[in-house]
C-alpha cells in the first residue's frame, strides 16, 4: 500500500495563549491524495481564496456530510525501536466539527503481533497508559506486523525494522569572533558529521543536533543551543527542492532536526556538515551538545516530511516526538491497510561531545 496523505481539517481549542489549531483527518467529501496532488490543490486554494472571501457567508450544515464510513476507520500508531518494547495505540475516529476534547481510546481489541512471520500472541491493553503493549523488543532488520479487526475490516500493517547507522565520528572548528551591528560578537561552530551509509537498499535518516542534557545541580554553567544551520549539506537541499515552494523558509534552522534519504550518498562514507552561530555572551563554562543519527523506515520518513510541508509553525512539527515512542494519532501520513495512522520504526546512533575543550585544545 503506497503511503498518501490525507486532507485536514482544522479546528480551534482552548482559549487565549492556550487556544491552538488541531488537525483532524477528515474523509467525505474530502479525498486521498499523493503529494504532487497535493501541491496542485494547494495552489489552486490560494489563487480561489479571495473568491471566497469576498463572497457572502451563510450557515452551513456540516452534519449532511457525515456518513458511517469515516465511524468505521480505526486509527492505529506505533513507533517502535530495539530501545524500547513494542507499544500501540488505537483509537476511534471522528468528524472533524464533532466537540472534541481527547482521543478515544478502542479498547477490548485483539491486536496481534507477528514478527518475520513468527506468531507472538495478542498485544494486552494498558488500562493506565491507554496503550496495546507487549514485553518483546524488535531487533534490526526484524519485520514486525500487527493485525486487528475492527467493524468488521481487517487492520493492519508490516514495516521492516532498519539497521542502525553508527556515527563514525565528528570534528568540530571555531572561527570569530565577527561583528553584528544589534547583537554583538558571535562565534561560529561547524561540526563534521560523519557515517558510512548502505550500498544495498534505499535508506531513510533523521539527524537531530541539541544541546545536551545539563546538570542539574548547575544548569547555568552551560552553554544554550545557538542558531543551527543545516544549509550546508547536498541531502537537505534535496530535501528542500522535493518539497519546493511548501518548503518553510526557516526549513535549514530547523531546531528539531531534519529528515534525509540517500540520494546522491548510496553506499558511501558521507560528511553532515551543521554550523552554528553563537553569540559571545551566551558562552558559558560547557558547551555539550547531542548528535542523533536515526535511521528510519520510509512511511517515517514521509510522515516527518509531509508534517514539515503542512504545519504552519516549524515548532509544531512532529519531528520532536521521534525518540519518544508513539505518534499523535492525529496526524497527515498514513500506513496503515484499512485504517489511517503511522507504523514507524527506527535505530539510533548518538554522540555526545564536549565543544569547548575541542576547540580549544583543552586536555
Amino acid at each position: 500500500m503506497s503511503t498518501t496523505i490525507f486532507s485536514l481539517m482544522t479546528r480551534k481549542t482552548g482559549t487565549g495563549r492556550s487556544a491552538r489549531s488541531v488537525l483532524y483527518p477528515s474523509f467525505h467529501p474530502f479525498h486521498i491524495h499523493t503529494f504532487s496532488e497535493m501541491k496542485k490543490i494547494f495552489k489552486i486554494y490560494l489563487t480561489t481564496l479571495p473568491l471566497f472571501l469576498v463572497s457572502c457567508y451563510r450557515d452551513i450544515d456540516l452534519d449532511k456530510y457525515k456518513e458511517d464510513a469515516g465511524k468505521d476507520i480505526l486509527t492505529v500508531n506505533s513507533i517502535i525501536t530495539p530501545d524500547s518494547t513494542i507499544a500501540v495505540a488505537a483509537t476511534k475516529t471522528f468528524f472533524f466539527s464533532d466537540i472534541h476534547h481527547e482521543s478515544i481510546i478502542a479498547e477490548g481489541l485483539d491486536i496481534s503481533l507477528s514478527i518475520n512471520g513468527t506468531y507472538k500472541g495478542c498485544l494486552e491493553f494498558d488500562s493506565k497508559k491507554k496503550l496495546y503493549v507487549s514485553d518483546l523488543k524488535p531487533k534490526p532488520n526484524d519485520v514486525v506486523d500487527i493485525t486487528t479487526e475492527y467493524k468488521g475490516n481487517k487492520v493492519y500493517a508490516t514495516e521492516v525494522v532498519p539497521e542502525e547507522v553508527n556515527i563514525e565520528s565528528v570534528t568540530v572548528k571555531m572561527r570569530g569572533p565577527f561583528k553584528e551591528e544589534f547583537n554583538g560578537e558571535y562565534y561560529m561552530f561547524t561540526y563534521n558529521i560523519v557515517f558510512k551509509d548502505n550500498a544495498d537498499r534505499d535508506d531513510f535518516y533523521f539527524l537531530r543536533f541539541r544541546e545536551a542534557p545539563r546538570d542539574p545541580l548547575n544548569p547555568g554553567k552551560s552553554t544554550g543551543l545557538g542558531q543551527i544551520d543545516y544549509s550546508h549539506n547536498i541531502v537537505f537541499q534535496k530535501l528542500k527542492d522535493y518539497m519546493g515552494d511548501m518548503a518553510p523558509s526557516s526549513l535549514m534552522s530547523n531546531p528539531s532536526g531534519l529528515p534525509f534519504t540517500d540520494e546522491g550518498i548510496n553506499g558511501m562514507e558521507h560528511t553532515l556538515t551543521v554550523e552554528e552561530k553563537v553569540l559571545e555572551s551566551m558562552i558559558s563554562k560547557e558547551m555539550k551538545r547531542s548528535i542523533k543519527l536515526f535511521a528510519i523506515n520510509k512511511a517515517y520518513y514521509e510522515y516527518i516530511v509531509g508534517n514539515l510541508m503542512y504545519f504552519e509553525s516549524m515548532d509544531e512539527t512532529p519531528s520532536g516526538m521521534i525518540d519518544v515512542g508513539l505518534a499523535d494519532p492525529m496526524r497527515t501520513i498514513s500506513n496503515i491497510n484499512n485504517g489511517i495512522g503511522i507504523f514507524g520504526c527506527y535505530t539510533l546512533s548518538e554522540k555526545m561531545i564536549d565543544v569547548l575543550p575541542l576547540v580549544f585544545h583543552e586536555d
